[in-house]
């Protein structure tokens, strides 16, 4: 862990980018269980329309986070080169 913050600190743009690719997975992720979860959710229409809401935000977010190209790096792939 001592190695991890030492390469953190002295690589800083790499572990920007690493923490924004983290980021924007989780929020993929957790778009996609509040998707899940609306159906699952016993509290009616209302509760549905509130968990489908916060799916198109997340997900939303996190590919925004993924995709669009940061000012710093102008040549750097777009999202689909970069993931697949």
């Amino acid at each position: 862990m001592l190695i991890c913050g030492f390469l953190a600190i002295t690589l800083p743009l790499a572990s920007g980018i690493g923490v924004a690719i983290v980021i924007g997975w989780l929020l993929l992720i957790s778009g996609v269980w509040h998707l899940l979860f609306g159906f699952r959710s016993g509290s009616g229409f209302g509760g549905f329309l509130w968990q489908l809401l916060l799916a198109i935000v997340y997900g939303a977010a996190g590919l925004m986070v993924l995709c669009i190209r940061s000012p710093v790096s102008p040549g750097s792939p777009s999202c689909w080169q970069r993931f697949s």
